[in-house]
């Protein structure tokens, strides 16, 4: 009963990873490549959503990876990141101000956690990942740095993957993908994407 339950699960997310829609992207300095934020609707509940977030990967073989987070808290992500990003500021300038060049340290706050999935042959996912953070100091510049550690299939122990990253390299870099994941901007999708299938119906 339970195997079968479990697998239900990861069907019902692999349909849900195949329907998802782009809301809106978000890019990287550091790896000067540009990311999706993916979200879908829940059909029973129209005000609950899942994001699902591409990040950079930190395995040389598999390169999608997503953070999947349900909309009742992206909140709790936000927060998440603004306290993070309160640390790097201060951190950035203490550094600048004395003139430090090489620092690597993970910030002491409590982890995120979250669902990750990553395409290893099909999707696979790791429904127990915690996000850690850290900063470092790389050729004189201070990056805030979000890394999921290893993960591992839940359908498969064998399948595992290097982990995912989010590195940010100014606090500006920061509130601009926290814009780009705010719900209002989820909702104003949905709502539109709704209204014009209302419009073309059988």
């Amino acid at each position: 009963m339970k195997k079968f339950l479990f697998i239900l699960i990861i069907t019902h997310y692999a349909i849900i990873v195949s329907a998802q829609s782009k809301i809106d992207e978000y890019r990287s300095s550091y790896f000067n490549k540009t990311y999706s934020v993916n979200a879908s609707q829940n059909k029973n509940d129209t005000n609950k959503y899942d994001y699902y977030i591409e990040c950079a990967s930190a395995d040389k073989l598999h390169k999608q990876v997503v953070i999947m987070i349900n909309s009742s808290k992206i909140q709790d992500f936000i927060d998440y990141l603004n306290t993070n990003k309160q640390i790097y500021d201060k951190w950035n300038k203490t550094a600048k101000a004395n003139n430090v060049t090489e620092l690597d340290k993970e910030i002491e706050t409590k982890s995120f956690e979250c669902t990750s999935a990553f395409v290893y042959g099909d999707w696979n996912f790791d429904f127990n990942v915690l996000l850690k953070s850290r900063v470092k100091i790389i050729n004189g510049k201070m990056f805030l740095i979000f890394s999921s550690g290893e993960l591992q299939s839940s359908s498969n122990q064998f399948m595992k993957h290097d982990g995912l990253l989010l590195v940010f390299s100014a606090p500006d870099e920061i509130d601009d993908f926290i814009e780009k994941i705010d719900i209002s901007k989820v909702r104003k999708y949905f709502a539109s994407k709704n209204k014009t299938d209302q419009l073309f119906k059988n």
